[in-house]
């Protein structure tokens, strides 16, 4: 509304101007309407003029904003996360305080399920996890770092080997043994300052080199070949479900920028001697390489206890299902507001439309079928020889309501291929839609005693490790869980398409068809600038670090059926200042590169990253060989 006010007094500024010219060639008219001096004496005419700078004005307006809906209808089509906000994330911990002594195997809360925030102004915001949580029946009871390697001998180790980490476990009186927990790995949050975080999931992921076993306290230690694991590449860990016309690494670098919190996860392999003991207690003793005891690194994580191993946590995002208030198509209108039905408009936003359905009145009565959108590929009835051919539905943002009217931007129209709009048909429309609640979830205040969220659960939808449904036990359980927030939600990101829309659409479309070997370093920062939602200056810094990158062609076999085969591929050298990455961690980050590279591979080629040092070209990270999104051998 602000750009239609600035145009508004634009036209009515160049009336009244040209009013003084206008009277010196037409004195005889210009003293009827009364007008000289630049100035409409007749109240009645200056009305005339400033309805008419309005319409000019719409008009201006409304040419001006052709060319945005174009650029904005290209990024609809190819990168529709572009359109839509990156909605507020946490993450959250499930404790089941005492509920932990009645539980004999472990649980699952998929992802996907529903939490409930307490309501603020009348609107409960609503969460939905994103990764699958454990509610296991141990608990972390110590973890320390141990400088020097006391242990018994081991021929695992070596002379480079400078410290231990140990964490121990320990089963809930009613699990016997560990083979009754009924899972192959334990997940853990990894908690605490900013700094502790990131050298921890960094020793954990890159810096074991052996692991032993010990399960009792005073017990024997034993070696084992698992390794610490890391959370959050898998497609099942996405924050938002990637959509079929977006690349899953593009994807990979919007969680990276909008939440990097979710790969704070680890995953520890239980040891297949835990399987076969009668014993309650677990250590796993880490045994690190380049960790000195005077360095800086080993001084923080001496501070590492127990504490910062939790159990029972997962990310969420204000992003869930909703139904749309149902629109009858009555003609008064080419298009239609798409409401969440029951729901305080202003504090919510239409994310995305999933299926749109028309309940279509016949002679044989009233049938209900769905409704392709104007841009997909159900396109069938080109080739049938149907008297009438179904429509089709499209979607958008109106700019001025979303300043105007929270909550109303959307609309939604039907048309047929020739994009007539005034196609009969006199329907209602039922639609499935995902909504956010805009900024309300910052307001959430956390670290309540009875928790922050409720647990919405449907039938059947949380079992048991054994299988059983034991309804009983599972009600009781659920009713002990108290859902806490371990973070604040963070702000909804969104892009400013009126300023950004053009310049991120060209990049967009002239990086598209760019292979790794032509992709430079400015090209690679680009990319990494246009999915950067946050904005931030944190994650420029980052970006800026970048100092330059190399390409060179290799080889390397890969497991083939019934043998390896010989497979050509990429290795990348990128040069990083590792000091533009303190305090956000530059192993993540390269993890991030990694899989990045190698989604973004061709077919039957692999990738190989390398971090290298600006200042004393060190080998920083050294990568595995990838093809997409798994390893080479």
């Amino acid at each position: 509304m602000h750009r239609l006010l600035s145009q508004f007094e634009s036209e009515l500024a160049f009336l009244h101007d040209t009013a003084n010219e206008f009277a010196r060639r037409y004195p005889r008219i210009a003293g009827r309407l009364l007008t000289g001096n630049q100035v409409l004496q007749d109240p009645h005419v200056e009305r005339l003029a400033q309805g008419f700078a309005v319409l000019s004005a719409r008009m201006h307006k409304r040419l001006d904003d052709d060319f945005p809906l174009f650029t904005q209808t290209l990024l609809g089509l190819f990168y529709p996360h572009y359109l839509r906000p990156f909605p507020s994330c946490s993450i959250v911990r499930f404790d089941l305080g005492q509920a932990a002594q009645c539980m004999h195997t472990s649980k699952a809360i998929p992802r996907g399920a529903v939490l409930d925030a307490r309501s603020i102004h009348n609107v409960t915001c609503r969460f939905t996890t994103t990764a699958t949580a454990q509610l296991l029946p141990l608990q972390v009871v110590d973890a320390g770092l141990r400088a020097g390697i006391n242990e018994p001998y081991s021929p695992t180790l070596s002379d480079y080997d400078t410290a231990r980490l140990s964490i121990r476990f320990e089963l809930a009186p009613s699990v016997s043994c560990w083979r009754d927990l009924g899972v192959e790995h334990i997940r853990l949050f990894i908690d605490g300052e900013p700094a502790l975080v990131t050298l921890l999931r960094e020793t954990l992921v890159s810096k074991v080199t052996a692991t032993l076993v010990q399960t009792s306290k005073y017990g024997s230690w034993h070696s084992s070949t698992l390794r610490p694991r890391p959370v959050g590449f898998h497609d099942s860990e996405v924050l938002i479900d990637v959509d079929a016309r977006c690349h899953q690494a593009y994807q990979l670098l919007i969680d990276y920028f909008a939440f990097p919190e979710k790969f704070n996860f680890v995953d520890l392999p239980l040891p297949e001697l835990a399987m076969h003991v009668d014993d309650r207690e677990l250590c796993l003793h880490f045994i690190l390489s380049g960790i000195r005891s005077d360095s800086k690194e080993a001084r923080l994580l001496e501070l590492v206890n127990a504490s910062n191993f939790l159990t029972g946590c997962a990310p969420v995002i204000n992003l869930f299902s909703r139904q749309a208030s149902p629109i009858k198509i009555n003609h008064r209108s080419t298009t239609y507001r798409v409401l969440p039905e029951h729901a305080n408009i202003p504090n919510y936003e239409v994310y995305a439309i999933d299926r749109v359905l028309r309940a279509h009145e016949t002679e044989m009565g009233t049938t209900v079928e769905a409704i392709p959108h104007i841009y997909s590929l159900l396109h069938e009835h080109l080739s049938s020889n149907g008297d009438q051919p179904p429509p089709y539905w499209y979607a958008f943002r109106s700019d001025m309501m979303s300043e105007m009217s929270p909550g109303c931007e959307t609309e939604i129209g039907l048309t047929d291929m020739c994009f007539d709009a005034s196609v009969n048909h006199a329907d209602t429309l039922s639609i499935e839609l995902r909504a956010t609640n805009r900024e309300l979830p910052c307001q959430i205040s956390i670290g309540k005693a009875d928790g922050d969220l409720e647990l919405i659960v449907q039938k059947g939808e949380i079992g048991w490790a054994d299988g059983n449904s034991q309804a009983d036990k599972t009600d009781l359980v659920l009713e002990s869980i108290r859902p806490r927030l371990l973070r604040r939600p963070s702000l909804p990101r969104r892009i400013n398409l009126h300023t950004e829309g053009l310049r991120r659409l060209m990049s967009l479309l002239s990086l598209s068809h760019l292979s790794l070997p032509k992709m430079g370093i400015d090209a690679l920062k680009e990319v990494l600038r246009l999915y950067d939602l946050s904005d931030c200056t944190h994650a420029e810094r980052l970006i800026d670090g970048l100092v330059s990158v190399e390409y060179r062609s290799v080889e390397g076999c890969a497991v083939g059926n019934p043998y390896a085969v010989l497979v050509r591929g990429t290795e990348i050298q990128l040069t990083v200042n590792e000091h533009y990455f303190v305090g956000r961690g530059l192993f993540l980050f390269a993890q991030v590169m990694e899989h990045f590279f190698g989604l973004y591979a061709h077919l039957n080629t692999f990738v190989r990253l390398q971090l290298l040092s600006f200042r004393t070209d060190q080998v920083l990270f050294d990568g595995a060989p990838r093809i997409g999104g798994a390893p080479l051998i």
